[in-house]
């Protein structure tokens, strides 16, 4: 640490930031407590400080997925509560157990104006620790499924997650397997031109659900139990037909 903060000095660092790395637990170990992870944070302040560099903000990492949104949230809580002049958190999260998405929300809760939360993503939720016991299946945030819940909160993220969504299916490509997002699966919420055909067949696949970003031929001659057309009052266009995802009538 010492040494650290040496080099840090002489090339002129003007602030710094305190981190904790499988900041809740351990494969191998167990949880982490409050006191474990306040007592690490504190060591480096307290270092930092000493040397005449202020800390700006704090790291929390989780590579093998133990966070949960009651923990994380407490812990942000305690963070800004005990040095209120740190002004940015740093969210690492893996998704293996899939409550990361959880867990930053729940953070962003406890954080105001006058700090900025930095969360980690990836496209279709890509990302491993190949340290942790878990390897791929240890996952990240999907970046798809990150800007839709802001943007559903009413937080504009200034990305565009149509073309977002194709990024993952891209990728999907690149890497030959599946990936993990769920946004990417079903689409942002419809509305307007982009609600379903009223009267498509059934959808079973995730091919076939792919008709809100490719159209319907992703489900032409399926299955379908309505042997006439379903028409609502709720609905704008002939017989009071819905619209497709492409703007024509439903085939």
């Amino acid at each position: 640490m010492a040494d650290t903060i040496e080099r840090a000095v002489d090339a002129g660092v003007s602030s710094a930031i305190i981190a904790v790395n499988a900041a809740w637990g351990s494969n191998w170990l167990g949880a982490f407590s409050e006191e474990q992870r306040m007592e690490a944070l504190a060591f480096q302040r307290d270092a930092w400080i000493t040397a005449g560099i202020p800390i700006t903000g704090v790291y929390l990492g989780d590579p093998m997925s133990w966070n949960t949104p009651r923990v994380v949230r407490a812990h942000v809580r305690h963070v800004i509560e005990t040095w209120p002049d740190l002004t940015s958190v740093h969210l690492h999260l893996h998704n293996g157990r899939g409550t990361a998405p959880l867990s930053a929300y729940a953070a962003l809760h406890e954080l105001d104006e006058r700090h900025e939360l930095i969360i980690d993503s990836s496209i279709g939720g890509m990302g491993g620790c190949p340290y942790c016991g878990n390897g791929r299946a240890t996952k990240m945030i999907p970046t798809e499924d990150l800007v839709f819940l802001l943007e559903s909160e009413g937080i504009d993220t200034g990305v565009d997650l149509p073309a977002l969504i194709e990024a993952a299916h891209l990728a999907e490509g690149v890497v030959g397997h599946e990936l993990y997002g769920h946004v990417s699966k079903v689409g942002a919420l419809p509305s307007g031109q982009s609600l379903y055909a009223m009267d498509m067949p059934l959808i079973e696949t995730i091919a076939e659900a792919q008709h809100f970003r490719l159209g319907p031929d992703t489900y032409a001659g399926g299955s379908a139990p309505w042997k006439s057309p379903i028409t609502s009052v709720h609905r704008e266009g002939p017989s009071g037909r819905g619209s497709s995802p492409t703007g024509g009538e439903p085939e």
